[in-house]
């Protein structure tokens, strides 16, 4: 007698296959649906920023963190010195030294603007120097546990923070939003440059830069770089060279959207 054997037919397995693939299809969608929400969402959150910031400086006449001592005082804002990066009221965010024009910390005046944005009632996030040991004239040690006292978290999440500042050294003297990863800072004056991680991904920062700009990492109001090794040196942003890394291609005129991984930061200049 011949012994049965059960399998299936071909028309069972291709049931199967189709099935594998409607749940692969869904996954890739949905991934594909979550990094454009977080892609909207960040882009709003910068839109928010640089509202509050419009908004502070047509009913206080200065911008949050430049606003000078007097002015800050009576309108019941932290108050800086009103020395040169210090509440100084020139229209830029400097670090604690403004002659040097280097503004990569979260110090001073770069410190100051989310502070006063918070105190202002303009963005929810609740920067109160009360509950930290610094002054609004230096800079605090910043480690991965503090940070979010420090500054906002981007939408974009992976470690991702914004900040803001002015650096006439390397840029065109326009104050700018920064969104990368931020890891470390030891107090001090204008040396003490936070260390900016690249967290954002070429296809996420060139989707942004789309959205809001003209598409290309070194021009126009969005400039974008990758910093070869996460260094904390920082080379002109947007005009790529050496320093572009996974983000760009050779010469920084384009994003390397190929590449997956996290390789890039970004600048968004302030409207």
């Amino acid at each position: 007698m011949r012994q049965s054997t059960l399998g299936f037919t071909l028309i069972e397995l291709s049931i199967v296959l189709v099935i594998i693939g409607l749940i692969v299809g869904g996954v890739l969608v949905g991934r594909n649906l979550i990094d454009a929400a977080a892609i909207r969402a960040q882009i709003t959150q910068i839109e928010k920023f640089n509202t509050a910031t419009n908004i502070f400086y047509g009913k206080y006449g200065y911008l949050p963190g430049d606003i000078p001592a007097g002015s800050a005082t009576m309108f019941g804002f932290t108050a800086g010195s009103g020395a040169g990066g210090h509440g100084d009221g020139n229209g830029t965010l400097e670090a604690c030294s403004a002659t040097h024009g280097y503004g990569r910390s979260v110090n001073c005046e770069a410190m100051l603007f989310w502070v006063h944005l918070s105190q202002a009632g303009l963005i929810e996030n609740g920067f109160n120097l009360a509950g930290n040991t610094v002054s609004a004239d230096s800079g605090p040690t910043l480690t991965t546990s503090n940070i979010d006292s420090f500054l906002p978290q981007a939408k974009l999440g992976n470690g991702n923070y914004v900040a803001a500042f002015y650096d006439s050294n390397f840029l065109n003297s326009y104050n700018y939003f920064f969104v990368g990863g931020i890891t470390a800072q030891t107090a001090g004056t204008w040396q003490a440059d936070y260390t900016a991680t690249n967290n954002i991904t070429p296809a996420q920062a060139y989707a942004i830069d789309n959205k809001t700009d003209d598409g290309f990492p070194g021009t126009g109001r969005m400039l974008t770089i990758g910093l070869n090794g996460n260094s904390t040196s920082y080379p002109g942003f947007g005009n790529g060279g050496s320093s572009s890394g996974n983000c760009l291609a050779s010469g920084g005129t384009a994003y390397k959207v190929a590449y997956t991984g996290p390789a890039c930061q970004f600048l968004i200049q302030f409207q």
